[in-house]
């Protein structure tokens, strides 16, 4: 945490110092960063099938749009934490940019054209999660398959879910 306070108060002086083109380099290294880790993630996800016959037969007590609601939110989540922090550090340079008074307007335009680049965070998953039924979410927290990438797709299609 100190870390990230100390380079937010001296971000403005570290682009001045190193001139225009530091603020483009610095967003250019953490979207590199961020990309291998996001490749890495898929191809961990891509790697991984089924969760098991236990975990599909819970999944298959349920409603079909409970199921794929929890599958793509949990999904969703799951790739997301995968990318910490690279995700972080890159959204944050991003942001300090925009929010500089240093920068360039240039600079400012280039840094909001990275940030679509960025996997976008939507809380609507986890009210997704949220609004799923109690009991379906206490019975599948069990196993741990979730928590790591994996392909919803496949598992409903498995399922015959779609």
């Amino acid at each position: 945490m100190k870390r990230v306070m100390i380079i937010c108060l001296l971000f403005p002086g570290l682009v001045l110092a190193e001139g225009p083109d530091f603020a483009k380099r610095t967003i250019d290294l953490k979207l590199q960063k961020y990309e291998e880790k996001l490749v890495a993630c898929e191809r961990v996800e891509s790697n991984r099938y089924s969760p098991g016959d236990d975990a599909l037969d819970v999944l298959r007590r349920y409603d079909d749009d409970d199921v794929r609601r929890f599958l793509v939110s949990k999904s969703s989540i799951s790739l997301l934490n995968c990318t910490m922090p690279e995700i972080g550090d890159a959204s944050f340079i991003v942001g300090a940019v925009l929010e500089s008074r240093d920068v360039s307007e240039a600079t400012k335009t280039y840094a909001a054209d990275k940030q679509f680049l960025l996997h976008v965070s939507s809380w609507g998953f986890y009210e997704h999660l949220n609004n799923l039924p109690p009991d379906m979410l206490a019975e599948l927290a069990n196993y741990h398959y979730f928590d790591e990438p994996f392909d919803a797709l496949k598992i409903l299609d498995e399922l015959g879910v779609f």
